[in-house]
C-alpha cells in the first residue's frame, strides 16, 4: 500500500481525483527487498535483455559511500540502473554484498565512473568475487543477465549452480560419479546451454565487450 498527499504526490491536473480514478503516482527511489536496500535510478527503465549485473565485495562502509558517489555520477550522465545493496551490516562478508544492475550497451560509460568511484573507495574492498564472474578488479566483479532462467527472476549465481547441479544428478543416476566423470558431465551441460565454460559469465554468442578497471596501483587486471 502507498499512501500519498493529493498536492504533494499528484499532478495538478490528477488531484481532484476520486476512489476507483487512475491516477500517476511517482515511485519511491528506494526500498528493501530480500535483504537488499534497492536505490532506483532516475531514469526509469523497463529491464530487458540483455542487461548485466556488476557484483560489490565490499564493507559496509563502503557499500554507504558507494550508494551516494555511484549512483550520484550514473544519473547525472543519464544512465538507467537499480543498485542493492545489504541493509544489515552484520551480512556483509558476502561475495555480492552489492549488486549494480544495468543496460548491456551502457556499459562503458559506466566503466568510467567506476574507475573513478573503485579509485576513492579501494580500501573498502574485498579481494573476492562471486564464481563464474568475470574479474574487473578485486571485489569487483561482472556477469550478463541469464538469457535461459529455470525459474522466473532467477539470478545468474543459481543459473549457473543450476546447471552444474543438473550435471552432477545425471552423473548420479548413470553411476558415473568419478571426478573426471562428474567434470564432463558439467562441460556436456554448459556445452547443452551454449555456455562458454572459458567465459561462463556470457550468453551463449555474446561478445566479451568488459574491459576490466585500472586498478590504482598501476596494473591492469586481466
Amino acid at each position: 500500500t502507498v499512501h500519498i498527499q493529493r498536492d504533494r504526490h499528484l499532478r495538478l491536473e490528477e488531484q481532484s481525483a476520486v476512489i476507483g480514478d487512475v491516477v500517476s503516482v511517482p515511485r519511491p527511489s528506494s526500498h528493501i527487498r530480500n535483504q537488499f536496500y534497492i536505490a532506483y535510478g532516475d531514469l526509469v527503465y523497463t529491464w530487458r535483455y540483455p542487461s548485466v549485473f556488476i557484483y560489490f565485495n565490499f564493507s559496509p562502509k563502503g557499500a554507504v559511500a558507494l550508494m551516494r558517489h555511484l549512483t550520484q555520477q550514473l544519473n547525472i550522465i543519464k544512465i538507467p540502473f537499480d543498485f542493492n545493496v545489504l541493509y544489515n551490516p552484520s551480512s556483509y562478508g558476502r561475495y555480492d554484498s552489492g549488486i549494480l544492475r544495468i543496460k548491456k550497451d551502457s556499459y562503458e560509460l559506466v566503466r568510467q565512473v567506476l574507475q573513478t568511484v573503485y579509485a576513492e573507495n579501494e580500501s573498502h574492498f574485498q579481494t573476492n568475487v562471486p564464481i563464474f564472474t568475470k574479474v574487473l578488479a578485486p571485489g569487483l566483479a561482472l556477469a550478463e543477465r541469464p538469457e535461459k532462467e529455470f525459474r522466473f527472476l532467477e539470478g545468474f549465481g543459481m543459473n549457473r549452480c543450476k546447471i552444474v547441479a543438473n550435471a552432477l544428478m545425471e552423473a548420479h543416476q548413470n553411476g558415473d560419479e568419478s571426478p573426471e566423470a562428474r567434470m564432463q558431465y558439467i562441460l556436456k551441460q554448459f556445452e547443452q546451454y551454449g555456455i562458454d565454460l572459458e567465459r561462463p559469465y556470457l550468453n551463449p554468442g555474446s561478445e566479451d565487450i568488459y574491459t576490466p578497471l585500472d586498478v590504482t596501483n598501476g596494473v591492469t587486471v586481466s
